[in-house]
Parts: structure tokens; C-alpha cells; sequence
């Protein structure tokens, strides 16, 4: 496993580009996007749905909505059926 900082990794453009992609129309600016992706929990579901990482696991220190709440859903591609969320 490697831990990445999101502000210093060279594919944060690109992630900040898919998620803008994905949710413009429901009004995230390119400035909006920059900012979540600068968070860990939207960064980590961004590098599963890129195909960086196999997975993310989160939690430790936030609360599951922080975590697994709007990160996932808006990071996610749930329709390729590759996507399951779990909480304990």
C-alpha cells in the first residue's frame, strides 16, 4: 500500500477534470471540484473509479456520511457494477 498527499500528486488535475465532467451539470464548478478532490475521501474514490487503486477504506477518523456519503456517491460510477459500500 502507498499513501498518497492528493495536493502533491501528479494525476490530481486529471481527477479534478472527471469529477467536474460528472457533475457540472448538477452545478459543480471547476473551482468546486478542486477543492474535493483536495479532500482524502472524494481523492480516494476518485483513484477506484480511475482504476488507480482496487479500492479505498476510510473511516478511522471521520464519520460514515463523511466517508462514504457524498465522497462515494459523486466519485463513484456506480453503473458499471464494480462499486459496493460497506460500514461497521
Amino acid at each position: 500500500p502507498e499513501v498518497l498527499n492528493p495536493a502533491d500528486s501528479p494525476a490530481l488535475d486529471e481527477y479534478i477534470q472527471v469529477l467536474y465532467e460528472a457533475r457540472r451539470r448538477k452545478g459543480v464548478t471547476l473551482t468546486m471540484a478542486r477543492e474535493m478532490m483536495l479532500q482524502e475521501n472524494y481523492f480516494g474514490s476518485m483513484m477506484v473509479r480511475t482504476g488507480y487503486a482496487d479500492a479505498f477504506i476510510s473511516g478511522l477518523t471521520y464519520t460514515i456520511p463523511t466517508c462514504c456519503g457524498r465522497p462515494c456517491r459523486w466519485s463513484a460510477s456506480w453503473r458499471t457494477g464494480r462499486w459496493s459500500a460497506a460500514s461497521i
